[in-house]
């Protein structure tokens, strides 16, 4: 029996919440949790993502002669229940220096820490005014801007592009467990630049492979498709400038951008595109030498 507990005391659990899986989180979170009425019997929790069992056997189950029932409140989800507080909820109290703040960076909800924690890394620019932070007896998550103690701190600072339009368009789904959508991870969006990338270097690699075929033509077909790759290498020089800056983007957007995979073939197929453009340059200068 001692080993079963130690094993399920070190075990990783996730929790599924409405097709959304968070975590993991150990036993002792998942009680926590649970006290505190983030997590609920219809809740569905699972060690693998694979095979679930809801909260109510895992965590809430008691013998039938205790007459145990579930009650009206437990039956609602806490997600609805922290939507419906938050139209009549009243702000809650000053908490001085004690670590009951969290806050979320990059999908991950970091804390509990205290206000003068929290000051300190808003200070130091670790988290900006677009930032969410949680503690309990808010009814969700806010941005840092949104928080008095905090607020004076944030003066001309830039929160992160779609902070707003995130936290307006939040639903109650986004608020479960500790954890928030908000700002990070859900819906990624894909770098401009990245496409641009990528399209500018397959015209210019594109108009450099047609441009070879052109030694099988005429001399008129010739000088017209070496014109045209000239013409078009240019575009190849701007896919190496736009993938470059796209994959710095991606690398220091913290999850908000994808599409690095574009943004890497697009530097290399502009870089093929340089360097044959680079040749038919050369080509084209030779055969007008000759011509001359």
């Amino acid at each position: 029996m001692s080993d079963e507990n130690g094993t399920a005391e070190t075990s990783q659990y996730y929790i599924r919440a409405r097709g959304k899986i968070m975590g993991p989180f150990s036993l002792e979170r998942l009680q926590t949790m649970r006290s505190r009425g983030q997590l609920s019997r219809i809740h569905e929790i699972s060690v693998d993502k694979q095979n679930w069992q809801t909260a109510a056997s895992f965590m809430f189950s008691a013998p039938a002669d205790e007459g145990y029932n579930l009650s009206a409140d437990e039956e609602q989800d806490p997600l609805e229940k922290a939507s419906q507080a938050s139209s009549d909820s009243k702000p809650p109290e000053p908490i001085g220096n004690k670590a009951a703040w969290y806050y979320h960076v990059a999908g991950e909800m970091n804390g509990p820490v205290s206000i003068m924690d929290l000051r300190s890394l808003v200070s130091s620019r670790q988290l900006t005014s677009g930032e969410l932070v949680w503690r309990e007896g808010f009814a969700d998550w806010i941005p840092i801007s949104d928080v008095p103690e905090l607020r004076h701190l944030t003066s001309g600072m830039q929160s992160h592009p779609g902070t707003s339009q995130t936290m307006a368009h939040m639903s109650s789904s986004d608020v479960s467990m500790g954890q928030t959508s908000g700002q990070h991870i859900p819906h990624p969006r894909t770098s401009g630049l990245a496409i641009t990338g990528i399209s500018l270097g397959v015209l210019g690699l594109s108009f450099s492979v047609l441009s070879a075929v052109a030694q099988l033509l005429s001399s008129v077909a010739v000088l017209l498709l070496v014109s045209f790759a000239l013409a078009f290498g240019f575009f190849s020089i701007f896919s190496i400038i736009f993938s470059a800056v796209a994959l710095k983007d991606i690398s220091q957007s913290r999850g908000h951008l994808t599409g690095q995979g574009l943004a890497s073939a697009g530097l290399i197929t502009g870089i093929m595109g340089t360097i044959g453009w680079a040749f038919w340059l050369f080509y084209f200068i030779d055969i007008t030498r000759v011509r001359l």
